[in-house]
Order: structure tokens, then C-alpha cells, then sequence
């Protein structure tokens, strides 16, 4: 065994190239390190639909807590963008690392050719009151009443139709139940296109 490890290491086999460790560390590096990348110049729809956001789920938490603990601007400093994704990091939470994570803090979207599309975990992090309150026309909220079948048909992953009253729902619609969010849609103003995460539709 050892003149086999003597003789594989004289021949180069058992060591490692400066290139190899590079490569090494640059694959380590890949997406999903904490290095920040700067948050792309948004759509003229898609920034207040992000000031928007922060503002709710600032409300959102503040509800929750029962007092005022949290601030859009707070929030804001917090923002975390990486490979086409944007985080709301945890307060504290050291930025610049150069470690592989998994997930980091809540994803509160995927931003497309400057366009932000609001994600599932983010619809849940947010208040429907909240929602009704701070949406300020960036995007708005559908908030069905319990045994309205079109909660059922959402959760399916079907396409809803909007009654005429409802008609104002255009662009990015906060799906609710009671106040309960159940996830994103867009509306035309007569129908809602289904944004449920795929993964938990009901079958």
C-alpha cells in the first residue's frame, strides 16, 4: 500500500493542482454563497409593488408583536439579493459571508428582466388587514368568505373568475380567506391567473 501511495504521488496523482483548488473554490462559491449581488433596476410597476410589500409585512409583524417594532425603511436595509432572488435577511444577521446556505431569511421574490414577483412564503408572512390597509395600489387583496367555493378552486390551482364588484382586482392580487392569505394571483379585472405554489396544490 505505501509504495503504491509513494508511487501515485511521485507520479502527481496525489496531489492537488493550484488550478483544481481553484476550481474547487470557485464551485463552492456558486450561487447560494453570501456574497450580495446589487439589486437590478426595477420595472416602473415593480418598485412600488416592493415599497408596498416591505410596508405590510412591516405591519404585518407589528401585528403580530402587538407593538411597533419593525418599519418599512427598517426592512429595507435588511434586503439580500442573489441569483434572480430576493431575501429579507434576520435582524442581525452578518452579511458578506462567503458560505454555502441553503436558505437564507424569507424569500420575498424572484425578480425576472426587472419585473419582482412576489413568492409564496411572503404571502404567508402577511396580514390580510395589513394587506387592505398598506397595499396602496400596488397590488390588491381578494378576501373570499368561508364556503365560497373559489377558496377550493384556488387551492386547486385553477384559474378563479372575479365577480363584477371585484372587477378592480388587476396585477398582483393577495388571495385571502377570512383574512387568512392563501397566495398570489394575477388579475385582468375578470379573471384571476392562478400564482398558488405548484408543490402544494390540492389534488
Amino acid at each position: 500500500m505505501l509504495r503504491k501511495r509513494e508511487a501515485a504521488e511521485a507520479g502527481g496523482c496525489g496531489a492537488e493542482s493550484p488550478e483544481s483548488g481553484r476550481d474547487r473554490e470557485e464551485k463552492f462559491r456558486r450561487p447560494g454563497t453570501g456574497r450580495r449581488e446589487k439589486l437590478p433596476q426595477l420595472e416602473p410597476d415593480s418598485q412600488p409593488l416592493l415599497e408596498a410589500l416591505l410596508q405590510v409585512l412591516a405591519d404585518s409583524l407589528n401585528r403580530q408583536n402587538g407593538k411597533e417594532l419593525f418599519s418599512a425603511d427598517a426592512l429595507k436595509e435588511r434586503l439580500f439579493f442573489r441569483d434572480g432572488s430576493l431575501y429579507l435577511l434576520p435582524e442581525g444577521f452578518p452579511s458578506g459571508l462567503s458560505i454555502r446556505f441553503l436558505r437564507t431569511g424569507l424569500l420575498l421574490g424572484e425578480v425576472k428582466r426587472g419585473r419582482l414577483e412576489p413568492s409564496q412564503p411572503l404571502a404567508m408572512a402577511l396580514s390580510g388587514i395589513s394587506a387592505k390597509k398598506a397595499a396602496k395600489g400596488a397590488f390588491s387583496v381578494l378576501d373570499l368568505e368561508h364556503g365560497d367555493d373559489r377558496a377550493v378552486r384556488y387551492l386547486k390551482g385553477e384559474t378563479i373568475s372575479l365577480k363584477e364588484e371585484e372587477s378592480d382586482r388587476k396585477g398582483w392580487v393577495l388571495v385571502c380567506v377570512e383574512g387568512f392569505p392563501l397566495g398570489w394571483a394575477r388579475g385582468n379585472g375578470r379573471t384571476l391567473k392562478n400564482k398558488y405554489y405548484p408543490g402544494w396544490r390540492w389534488q
